[in-house]
């Protein structure tokens, strides 16, 4: 490119004060100047004199920018330079914040191994040590729900008429917690036996290895059948665990 046509285009170019814009008018005034000097240059004149031709066509080359600078408003130009870089920063930012949550919900979506620790432990993880078990059964009833499962596991009666309930929940993934649901099975679940509710007390329940533990105390441990119902927030939201004793 000559001197003469760079001297002009530079002249045009600092005008414009959004520097990002001045790439692609640079392009653009290069393209129409060429189309000008090509259509000289076909009359026979040299190539030196096609460019002062398309020059002079052209105009005063600060009118130019001026003209140009309106169009391209710097106000503008600079408001889409930091939403774009402000968009990045965002993402960045929640990515970084959703991290910890990212291995959290990962953790809850996995479903630990049924409890098999000996009766004895698991008693005495819960002050629950001297009791004498009248029953131990593996329950393995699964509820599906729309964020992840229910999974009632294992039951344990104590000759004390206490009943113990192990149940996890197991949510599907979900990194930024939108659809996660807390279902408090100790305020909404109860125990039925021969048309007698008895409520799990909230104070008593507690996590183990993974797992909620309801425990429902004064309870008659002489029945064959143990119904745990499950009401959540909704009429039609009802869950039944039904356990048959030999």
């Amino acid at each position: 490119m000559s001197s003469i046509k760079e001297n002009y285009l530079k002249q045009i170019l600092n005008e414009i004060h959004f520097p990002f814009d001045r790439p692609l008018i640079r392009k653009e005034l290069v393209e129409h100047l060429d189309e000008s000097i090509e259509y000289y240059t076909g009359s026979t004149v040299s190539l030196e004199e096609a460019e002062s031709l398309a020059i002079h066509d052209f105009g005063e080359p600060k009118e130019i920018g001026k003209l140009l600078n309106k169009v391209h408003k710097p106000f503008l130009g600079w408001i889409w330079i930091l939403s774009k870089y402000g968009l990045v920063v965002i993402m960045i930012l929640t990515v970084i914040a959703s991290t910890p949550r990212f291995f959290e919900a990962l953790e809850q979506a996995q479903e630990s191994a049924p409890p098999t620790e000996a009766t004895e432990i698991i008693l005495q993880a819960l002050s629950y040590g001297t009791s004498e078990v009248v029953v131990d059964k593996i329950v393995d009833q699964r509820f599906e729900l729309k964020d992840g499962d229910l999974v009632f596991e294992r039951m344990i009666i104590l000759k004390e008429g206490v009943l113990i309930l192990m149940v996890q929940q197991v949510d599907h993934f979900d990194p930024f917690g939108i659809k996660k649901t807390i279902y408090p099975l100790q305020r909404q679940a109860c125990l039925q036996l021969g048309g007698v509710d008895y409520h799990f007390e909230a104070e008593q329940t507690s996590n183990y290895k993974g797992f909620i533990v309801l425990i429902a105390k004064d309870i008659p441990t002489v029945s064959n059948e143990y119904s745990i119902v499950f009401n959540g927030y909704s009429e039609n939201f009802k869950l039944e665990v039904v356990v048959d004793l030999p």
